[in-house]
């Protein structure tokens, strides 16, 4: 919610007399933003191999490489058949899709920009203007496998390059298509709108990573072997848009571990930590597809995307793939959509229709892709935002140890939880103990 602006908005009425009921809420018009998503495609060398596991009976697919399925699965999201039949899920041309994978040195980059699939441009200079639709499936079409699989490497410079930050792991940037870099080595970025420009960033791999253990491996030293350059890159501006400290509290004494377990352990603990504070602090989802993975290794990818604030799906079969991408990226288009900013309801005092009582409403609605929307109305005193106690005044959002003024004593903290505390909070569970009380005259 546009809680920075809508503050502004309550000031405003405060010092203006106005003759209004009980309470007057003012309602912002509806705000559109298409979907922005970010896919990050495995190309490491295991994608060449074939599904395991798969019936030659009764798919017809089993001697494609996963690689190939994964493309296939893709292209059906973008070019319409001939017969059609895919119409209904085809991405519309707003919708606004980046695309990366990994390089031979087992470093992730950068192909395409987050751009609307119907912006026509080139590629470069010397380059034939397209469609982005055109050029993703050209893109997808060129893909090759090979080498490792640098999880945690493509994870960060796509960080990087959302945030509009330099490139994590080349000091002077790469050849790329135009609008990714604003002058190399930072990255151009997205606009960083946390309420209207929400975005999903998709991580498709077959395995856990490879090539890229914190143990001695030098890619994550600096020139002076002095300190761990993993642990410079995980300094996502989490609190004020300043660096912070370490978002994770393993030091260099991970390089003298031996035990695979631990290091295995610190790895995700990480990672899951800048997942928490990308969705918390810049409204950066995480959803990851586990594909053609063992349960075990599905575990460790699911924590990733549960605590970026996104979807897990495994995938062992075509069709599972395809609803892998429907899911999370439908999701992403719904929650996108157009919705409505409201602005919080100020009570009049009304003993004297000139001033204002200094409590505040907040109707608060979590969209999804269906016809009902929860919603709750939450009440707030304006002494508690003049303190800073409710909102985040860096990222808009309500911080997580705001309390409504109706919550009990002992409640936990309802924070931008709308199924929390509210008017909601108050009905009765057993249905049977509320009365409907009607006039009959």
């Amino acid at each position: 919610m546009l809680i920075k602006r809508i503050i502004g908005i309550i000031f405003a009425f405060l010092s203006a007399a106005t003759f209004a009921d009980d309470t007057d809420m003012y309602r912002a018009d509806p705000i559109t933003s298409p979907a922005k998503i970010m896919l990050v495609l495995d190309t490491s060398g295991s994608m060449n191999s074939e599904l395991s596991d798969c019936d030659d009976t009764v798919f017809d697919y089993c001697d494609m490489s996963k690689l190939e399925l994964a493309k296939s699965a893709l292209k059906d999201f973008l070019i319409l058949n001939d017969d059609a039949t895919n119409a209904d899920i085809i991405w519309s041309d707003d919708v606004e899709i980046g695309f990366a994978g990994y390089t031979k040195s087992n470093i992730g980059n950068i192909r395409l920009p987050v751009r609307a699939l119907g912006d026509v441009y080139a590629l470069n200079d010397a380059g034939e203007a397209k469609t982005h639709r055109q050029h993703l499936i050209d893109e997808i079409n060129e893909l090759d496998a090979g080498n490792n699989t640098p999880l945690l490497r493509s994870y960060l410079e796509n960080i990087h390059y959302l945030l509009g930050k330099n490139s994590a792991f080349y000091p002077t940037g790469y050849t790329t298509a135009a609008g990714i870099f604003a002058d190399k080595p930072e990255y151009a970025g997205i606009p960083q709108n946390q309420c209207v420009n929400r975005v999903s960033l998709v991580m498709l791999t077959d395995g856990l990573s490879v090539g890229e253990t914190l143990k001695a491996n030098t890619g994550w030293k600096n020139d002076d072997d002095t300190n761990v350059k993993f642990f410079e890159l995980l300094e996502l501006f989490i609190d004020d848009g300043t660096p912070s400290d370490y978002v994770c509290d393993i030091h260099t004494s991970v390089f003298d571990k031996t035990d695979d377990d631990e290091i295995d352990t610190d790895f995700w603990t990480c990672t899951n930590t800048v997942a928490d504070a990308l969705f918390k602090n810049h409204a950066i989802s995480t959803h990851v597809i586990a594909y053609n993975l063992d349960d075990e290794a599905g575990a460790a990818l699911s924590g990733w995307a549960t605590n970026g604030g996104g979807f897990y799906r495994s995938a062992d079969s075509a069709a599972e793939l395809s609803s892998a991408f429907s899911d999370i990226i439908g999701n992403a288009e719904t929650v996108s959509q157009s919705f409505t900013a409201v602005v919080p309801g100020v009570t009049v005092n009304p003993a004297n229709r000139f001033t204002f009582l200094d409590d505040i409403y907040f109707s608060v609605f979590k969209p999804t892709d269906k016809k009902l929307w929860y919603g709750n109305l939450k009440k707030y005193s304006l002494e508690d935002f003049l303190d800073g106690d409710v909102v985040n005044n860096v990222t808009g959002f309500f911080k997580d140890t705001a309390r409504s003024d109706w919550l009990a004593l002992g409640e936990p903290d309802d924070g931008g939880d709308i199924y929390l505390g509210g008017s909601a909070g108050e009905i009765p569970s057993n249905y049977l103990t509320r009365k409907l009380y009607v006039g009959l005259s």
